[in-house]
């Protein structure tokens, strides 16, 4: 049994609710070893309930790849009390909604995102008005497809990296629920610019950059409407916070109610 997997094995049974002293005394089992300091080794350290039966039982439904959504799991729920039948049903319940690569594209955008000077929404809001509709229209009607799976293409039809099979790195990729969620986050910092803008035509430019987000989330809810956008976006705080930019009040963008072309 590799370190890799003694490792997983000790992780999950120390997760667990029970008796602690298990998690360690099951891993050297699974070692054969007689030197409790040999077991040390092979485990790198980040106890059970059941049999180890039960325990080999959970760790195979989930699967070759379960470690990745229990990662996820981690990161974003508080499961504390949590017990390893609990925890493998959540895992299962990730893997029906989510597959390996589509969550290695998240993650290498989110990467490539993070080491970009402009977000991606920034960069969408820097067309102009026709070439924002046409983009965002594309996006979401899947006219942009890109190498990998569940993501558009900003760049398509002309790709900039040909020889490539996936897209993994590129700074053109365009996992279609993020670019919601990128919206949200720079409309925030758009507003910011302009509470704290000291001269007009920093005000003009980032006005303009911010009625062009707001034309995406328009031309979002034309295309998928209004249930779905709102899942990314809360678009009342929005306009609480665009209100609260007082010298710009008369001048209000209406995101409610979209009109199709």
């Amino acid at each position: 049994m590799n370190r890799t997997l003694i490792t997983y094995f000790f992780h999950y049974v120390s997760k667990s609710e029970g008796d602690a002293h298990l998690s360690y005394e099951a891993s050297q089992i699974l070692r054969s070893h007689v030197n409790e300091d040999t077991t040390m080794v092979y485990i790198k350290f980040s106890n059970a309930e059941g049999s180890l039966d039960e325990i080999s039982f959970n760790i195979c439904e989930r699967g070759h790849f379960g470690w990745v959504f229990n990662c996820m799991i981690n990161l974003f729920f508080d499961q504390e009390h949590q017990t390893i039948q609990e925890r493998t049903k959540m895992i299962q319940a990730f893997q029906e909604n989510y597959t390996v690569p589509a969550i290695e594209t998240y993650a290498s955008f989110l990467l490539a995102e993070r080491n970009q000077k402009e977000s991606l929404a920034l960069r969408i809001a820097k067309m102009s008005k026709e070439e924002l509709k046409d983009v965002i229209t594309k996006i979401f009607r899947g006219e942009m497809p890109a190498k990998t799976e569940l993501a558009q293409c900003l760049s398509h039809p002309n790709c900039p990296y040909p020889t490539r099979k996936i897209c993994i790195g590129c700074e053109y990729l365009v996992p279609t629920e993020y670019l919601l969620i990128s919206v949200t986050e720079q409309i925030k910092t758009t507003m910011l610019n302009l509470y704290n803008s000291k001269t007009a035509r920093i005000r003009e430019r980032e006005l303009h950059f911010l009625k062009n987000l707001f034309l995406l989330i328009n031309q979002a809810i034309v295309e998928k409407g209004k249930e779905y956008v709102d899942t990314f976006i809360d678009r009342k705080q929005l306009k609480e916070l665009f209100l609260a930019l007082t010298e710009y009040k008369g001048r209000e963008i209406v995101i409610d109610t979209p009109k199709k072309n």
